[in-house]
């Protein structure tokens, strides 16, 4: 099997054009803040910065990166040139290069000549699973400044080494090499595989497409499954079987194609609120709005008609994903087990009788996302005629109501809702992959999985829902509680003059936006877009919003479920007060 050096590793290219497009939105916000006379000297020193960079991108666009991950990463492998044996450069459009070091007595190594010794296959080996690594455990590299360096072709924007997230992200690409080299032997054997399965034509004519995060990722499970390089049986084969299940989970999609980005576990907490925790509630609300749009019903019931030869579909990947998809039944959450689910952790309707639902929910959700509309709202009439709207809400009614929200998010994530919520977005995947084939849409006529499910519940299930109400509402969710995981220091610090919400950028003309990666990288226009949206589609009138936004004392409750004597626990259910050795609330009679 052929061991190219020139394989084009695509997310490397897509990192790199999606940091050039951050760079540029995070100089126009800033450049909007100095036009009104807004800046702290922080972002004054930050504006400049990023100036550079961009001058210097501008300047050499071809010689210089713009991707945070990679520039350090690269850094970090060049100052101990014993780690790969080579000098790292830049990479040319996703394909990775390096050159020898050059020692002219102590001190740093030059660059070699441009004639030397070439990156050879061992070479894009470990650097490609060495930053597959980095990417997959979401490590934080230091920002990036620009120096003049007086070599010709060498790149000028590095990483800065005195941003205190260098140290720890050096730490990380060294635990991450002792990680490559464990898994050398069974990566080299792997990498051409696929490179082969990313031949665009097959032919070996262009250059294969390669994703270093789903090399890391793959590498895992072959280990996990104790595949190794001396035994590697029918890697072919189980590297296409666990590709497809990596493929299948997938990342950083907008939840307008309903992904959901998983939650990370080494998240710090600060206030005793997890953000992993918040994040999960995010999952557990597109699942259960796909629940009410009758989604998993659509799929079994395309299981079921198929089984009976109801369904007329060709013999290709649809019946594939259909047998795959019932043979899998018993090992899939049910319905009933998704209703406890979503009954625990966001008080819906449904559940066990005999669980603890999150009863608060609706009501401190409601709450912040109203808070926030109205804080807006105020905002924009004070924009407008420069007066004080009576009975304004202020920066800190929002504060409390995020914190509040938060609070009761990171207690109702503790447990077994983590793995729930891990198990229900493989069956959302799965379920985008059936409702999205095309021999499937082919039959009912449709154009996108959202059709098929309309004619489905039509045909099937005694009349569609409204899908665009659920998608929007699925979104907002998605953004909102991911908005609440990245910006905890924002709504738990105490002093006054801490903003929670950037009303200026909001409100300017061109607000930052994180665009169509909304639910994964929410800006405070996204968040407070979605909670308008959310306000709208379930049709809260003006008066509920500003009832809602008056001050009320938090429920409560403890930041971690609290453990009890199972004797106390067992009095207590008796008395009915079911499940309070959880940590949770008694249930409301």
């Amino acid at each position: 099997m052929a061991r190219n050096t020139d394989i084009c590793f695509r997310d490397l290219k897509q990192r790199d054009a999606d940091a050039r497009d951050e760079l540029n939105q995070a100089i126009a916000m800033l450049t909007l803040k100095q036009t009104n006379n807004t800046l702290t000297q922080q972002e004054t020193d930050d504006l400049n910065r990023l100036l550079a960079v961009q001058a210097r991108l501008s300047r050499a666009p071809k010689l210089e990166l713009a991707d945070p991950l990679f520039i350090a990463a690269r850094d970090a492998l060049n100052a101990s040139p014993g780690l790969i044996g080579k000098r790292v450069d830049n990479h040319k459009d996703g394909v990775l290069e390096a050159s020898p070091f050059v020692f002219k007595g102590p001190g740093v190594p030059k660059r070699g000549p441009a004639h030397a010794v070439k990156i050879d296959f061992d070479d894009v080996t470990r650097i490609s699973l060495l930053l597959g690594y980095l990417a997959t455990d979401s490590a934080a590299p230091p920002r990036l400044v620009w120096i003049h360096t007086p070599a010709r072709n060498d790149p000028e924007i590095v990483a800065d080494q005195t941003d205190p997230l260098w140290a720890s992200f050096c730490k990380g690409v060294y635990a991450a090499y002792g990680e490559v080299q464990a898994a050398f032997p069974l990566a080299l054997l792997t990498l051409p595989i696929l490179d082969d399965l990313g031949d665009p034509d097959g032919t070996g004519k262009i250059k294969g497409q390669v994703d270093t995060s789903e090399f890391a990722q793959l590498i895992r499970k072959l280990q996990a499954t104790g595949v190794t390089a001396a035994q590697p049986g029918q890697l072919s084969r189980q590297i296409n079987e666990m590709l497809d299940q990596i493929q299948l989970i997938g990342q950083d999609r907008p939840v307008s194609d309903i992904g959901i980005a998983l939650p990370n576990f080494d998240t710090v907490t600060d206030y005793d609120i997890q953000a992993r925790n918040v994040e999960l509630i995010g999952n557990m609300i597109c699942a259960s709005m796909l629940e009410d749009l009758n989604a998993f019903r659509v799929v079994d019931k395309l299981a079921e008609l198929w089984q009976h030869a109801s369904l007329a579909l060709p013999s290709g990947n649809a019946g594939n994903l259909l047998y795959t998809y019932w043979k899998q039944t018993p090992n899939r959450m049910s319905e009933a087990e998704r209703r406890n689910f979503y009954a625990l952790t966001i008080g819906v309707p449904g559940g066990d009788a005999n669980g603890s639902a999150n009863r608060d929910f609706n009501d401190l959700w409601m709450r912040f996302v109203s808070s926030v509309s109205q804080f807006m709202r105020q905002k924009s009439v004070d924009q407008i005629v420069r007066a004080t709207f009576p009975m304004s809400v202020m920066q800190q009614h929002v504060k409390k109501a995020a914190r509040d929200l938060a609070l009761n998010l990171s207690r109702y994530g503790y447990g077994m809702a983590y793995y729930a919520a891990v198990e229900l977005q493989q069956q959302i995947a799965t379920m985008i992959q059936l409702l999205s084939d095309q021999d499937i849409m082919r039959v009912y006529g449709a154009r996108d999985m959202w059709q098929v499910i309309d004619a489905v519940s039509t045909l099937e299930l005694g009349g569609p829902k409204n899908s665009s109400r659920y998608r929007t509402l699925a979104t907002c969710g998605a953004i909102i509680t991911k908005w609440l995981a990245r910006n905890i220091s924002r709504y738990t610090q105490n002093t006054s003059v801490a903003k929670v919400i950037d009303d200026i950028d909001v409100l300017s003309a061109s607000p930052s936006t994180a665009g169509p990666n909304a639910t994964t990288r929410p800006t405070d226009y996204d968040m407070v877009n979605a909670c308008e949206l959310w306000l709208l589609e379930t049709a809260t009138v003006d008066t509920q919003v500003q009832e809602l936004t008056q001050p009320r004392e938090a429920p409560a409750a403890t930041s971690l479920p609290i453990q009890i004597p199972s004797i106390a626990r067992d009095m207590l259910e008796q008395a009915g007060v079911p499940s309070l050795g959880m940590g949770f609330s008694a249930q409301r009679h």
